[in-house]
C-alpha cells in the first residue's frame, strides 16, 4: 500500500447525519497510518468516510462486531 503523498485526516460517521467536528484518523506525508474507531451506522446501514486532505488516500475498512444497547441494570 503506498504511503500518503500529503497530510490530513479522515472522518468516519453515520450516513445521513451531519459530519462531526472530530476526526477518526490522522495521517502524515510518507507514513502509513492505522487506527480504530467505533462508528454508528446510518439508518440505511452505511458509514460515510470524509477525506479532509488535499490528496487522495487509500482506505481499507472492516466492519467488526454487532453492537446493541442494553438498559442499565437497576
Amino acid at each position: 500500500m503506498p504511503s500518503p503523498s500529503g497530510s490530513g485526516y479522515l472522518v468516519a460517521y453515520a450516513d445521513g447525519t451531519a459530519r462531526p467536528g472530530v476526526y477518526s484518523l490522522s495521517f502524515t506525508k510518507g507514513h502509513t497510518a492505522a487506527g480504530c474507531a467505533l462508528v454508528r451506522v446510518g439508518a440505511d446501514g452505511e458509514v460515510d468516510l470524509y477525506n479532509a486532505a488535499t490528496v487522495p488516500v487509500n482506505v481499507y475498512a472492516d466492519l467488526v462486531g454487532d453492537y446493541d444497547v442494553f438498559p442499565a441494570a437497576s
